[in-house]
C-alpha cells in the first residue's frame, strides 16, 4: 500500500493547501486518496479558485491558466468537444457536480462557454448559479450573472436568480426588487420569480398585500405546483394566521403530488404541528415522504423532531437524525437537534462531541449558543461556562428573552451571584412580549429556585412576571398548562 494513504485526511488537506497551483495538479498523482481529496474537498477547491479569480487578467488568459489542469480533467475534454449545443454542456457539468467533482464541472462549464461563445446567456447564468451554490465564489457569480443579463436582457432566469442572489448574498434589497420587477416584465407568469418575489415581499419588506398578489398570480398560472402551494400555505400561517386555509393548501399539494417528497413532508409537518395535532396521520405522511425519497433530509429531520417531541420515541428519533446526518453531516441545525437528543438520552460524552462540532461550523449561531449554554448548565452543571456562551449569544442578539432567561438561570445557580441573577431575570421578563409555555415553565422553575434560597426575593419579581404574562389585557390562564410546572412552583404562580 502507498504510505501516503496512511496520512490522516485533515493533514493531507493541510499539506496540499500549501502547494502552488501546478503542484496541486501534480499531487493528484501521489495516490488515489490524494486525487479524491483534490477533486472533492470544497474548502481546498475554493482556495485554489479564489487565487485564480483574484488575478485581474482577461478571460482568455484565465483560460490559458486552466490548461494547467488538463491532466485533472482529460476524460471531460471529450464531453465538451462532442457536445452539440449548450444543454449538453449543462447536462455534463451537472452530472459532475452530483459526483462532487467541482473542479471538473468548472472546467466543463468554462470550456462550454468558449465553445458556444460567451454570448450564451443560459450557460452564463448556470455558471453563475454554480459558483453561488457550490464554490461560494460570490464575486465570480455576480460577474457571470451580469454577463448573462448583458448577453440577453430578456432572459428571465438570470434576472430572477440575480435578484435572489442580491437579496440573499449581497443584502442589496433595493436592487434585488428592481431585478425581480425586470424579470416579471419579461415574463409575468414565471413561477420562480413570482415565488421568490412573494417571499421577499413578506419576509423582508413586510408587504403582505403585495406578497399575496404575487402568490395568487402564481396559483392562477400554476395551480398545482407543490412548492408554490407550500410557500403560500406557510405565508397564510405566519402572516394571515389562517391555519384552516393553510392546511387545505398543504393537503392539495400532497394529493396532487403523491410522488413528491416535499409536498408529502410539508403536509406531515402541518399535521404534527400545534395547528392540527393529528399525530397518527402525520406519521403516515412522514413515512410516505421518506419512502418516496429516502434521502430527503428535510423530511428525515422533521420526522426525527416529531418522534422526539411528540411521540417520545427517542431511539427512533436518534435513527432518523443519524440518517439525516449521513446525508448532510455539516448541517448545523441537525447537529444541534441531535446533540440535544443525546443529552436527553443522557449520552453526554456524545452530546459534547456533536455540540462542539456544530459550534465549530457556525460559532455565531445564536440559537446554537443558547442551546449549548442550556446543556452545560442543565446537564453538566457547568454554570460558569454556560454564562460565557449566553454572554456571547447576547453580544449578537441583545434583547432575546430566552437568552436573557438562560443567562439569569445560570447566574442564579452560581454561588454569591443571586443579586446579579435577579436583575437579569427582571430584564428578561421586561423584554418578553409574547407568552409561550417554555418561557413560563422556565420562569416558574426559577421562582421556585429563588424561593428556596431567598424567600423574600420572590415578591420582588412577581410584578415583572405579571407584566410579562399579560396578553391584550387578560392574564394567562394557568390551569391549561399546570402539568408543565412542578407542584411547588404552582403555588407561586397562583399568587398572581
Amino acid at each position: 500500500m502507498n504510505p501516503f494513504e496512511w496520512i490522516p485526511r485533515d493533514c493531507t488537506v493541510l499539506i496540499i493547501s500549501f502547494l502552488d497551483h501546478e503542484s496541486v495538479g501534480t499531487a493528484r498523482l501521489v495516490c488515489r486518496d490524494w486525487a479524491n481529496i483534490i477533486r472533492t474537498v470544497p474548502a481546498l477547491y475554493q482556495l485554489i479558485m479564489k487565487r485564480l479569480w483574484d488575478i485581474q487578467i482577461p478571460l482568455t488568459k484565465q483560460y490559458d491558466w486552466i490548461q494547467a489542469y488538463h491532466h485533472l480533467v482529460r476524460h471531460d475534454i471529450k464531453l465538451v468537444e462532442t457536445a452539440e449545443d449548450w444543454p449538453h454542456i449543462e447536462k455534463a457539468a451537472s452530472a459532475l457536480v452530483q459526483q462532487g467533482l467541482l473542479l471538473n464541472a468548472d472546467y466543463v462549464y468554462y470550456k462550454g462557454i468558449f465553445k458556444f461563445s460567451n454570448k450564451c446567456s443560459p450557460l452564463l447564468g448556470n455558471y453563475a448559479n454554480f459558483h453561488w451554490n457550490y464554490t461560494k465564489l460570490y464575486s465570480v457569480a455576480e460577474k457571470f450573472y451580469r454577463l448573462a443579463i448583458t448577453a440577453d436582457p430578456h432572459n428571465v432566469w438570470p434576472l430572477c436568480n440575480f435578484g435572489t442572489f442580491l437579496w440573499d448574498v449581497r443584502g442589496n434589497l433595493h436592487l434585488a426588487a428592481e431585478y425581480y420587477e425586470k424579470a416579471l416584465l419579461c415574463d409575468g407568469t414565471h413561477l420562480d420569480t413570482l415565488l421568490n418575489y412573494a417571499d421577499f415581499m413578506h419576509e423582508i419588506k413586510n408587504n403582505v398585500n403585495r406578497a399575496e398578489e404575487l402568490y395568487q398570480c402564481g396559483l392562477q398560472h400554476h395551480p398545482t405546483n407543490a412548492k408554490l402551494l407550500g410557500h403560500y400555505a406557510l405565508f397564510l400561517l405566519n402572516k394571515k394566521r389562517d391555519p384552516k386555509a393553510a392546511g387545505e393548501l398543504y393537503k392539495k399539494a400532497a394529493d396532487a403530488h403523491t410522488d413528491n417528497a416535499e409536498a408529502l413532508g410539508n403536509y406531515a409537518w402541518f399535521l404534527s404541528s400545534d395547528y392540527a395535532r393529528n399525530y397518527e396521520q402525520a406519521e403516515q405522511y412522514y413515512n410516505r415522504a421518506i419512502s418516496v425519497n429516502p434521502n430527503y433530509v428535510h423530511a428525515l429531520y422533521n420526522y426525527a423532531m416529531f418522534l422526539q417531541d411528540d411521540k417520545k420515541d427517542l431511539a427512533s428519533a436518534k435513527q432518523m437524525y443519524e440518517r439525516a446526518l449521513c446525508l448532510q453531516g455539516s448541517n448545523v441545525r441537525i447537529l444541534q437537534s441531535y446533540s440535544a437528543l443525546l443529552a436527553q438520552m443522557h449520552k453526554l460524552d456524545e452530546a459534547d462531541v456533536y455540540y462542539k462540532l456544530a459550534i465549530s461550523k457556525d460559532p455565531d449561531n445564536v440559537d446554537l449558543l443558547r442551546s449549548f449554554a442550556h446543556y452545560l448548565s442543565a446537564y453538566r452543571g457547568q454554570h460558569a461556562q454556560a454564562e460565557h456562551f449566553n454572554l456571547k449569544a447576547l453580544t449578537i442578539c441583545r434583547d432575546d428573552p430566552y437568552i436573557l432567561l438562560n443567562y439569569a438561570s445560570c447566574i442564579l445557580l452560581q454561588e454569591n451571584k443571586q443579586e446579579q441573577g435577579m436583575k437579569a431575570l427582571q430584564v428578561a421578563l421586561s423584554t418578553k412580549s409574547v407568552v409561550d409555555v417554555p418561557f413560563i415553565s422556565t420562569v416558574g422553575w426559577l421562582l421556585y429556585f429563588i424561593h428556596s434560597i431567598h424567600p423574600q426575593d420572590v415578591m420582588l419579581s412577581l410584578s415583572h412576571v405579571k407584566q410579562a404574562l399579560t396578553i391584550q389585557g387578560k392574564y394567562f390562564y394557568f390551569g391549561f398548562h399546570l402539568n408543565i410546572f412542578s407542584r411547588h412552583s404552582i403555588t407561586y404562580w397562583m399568587q398572581l
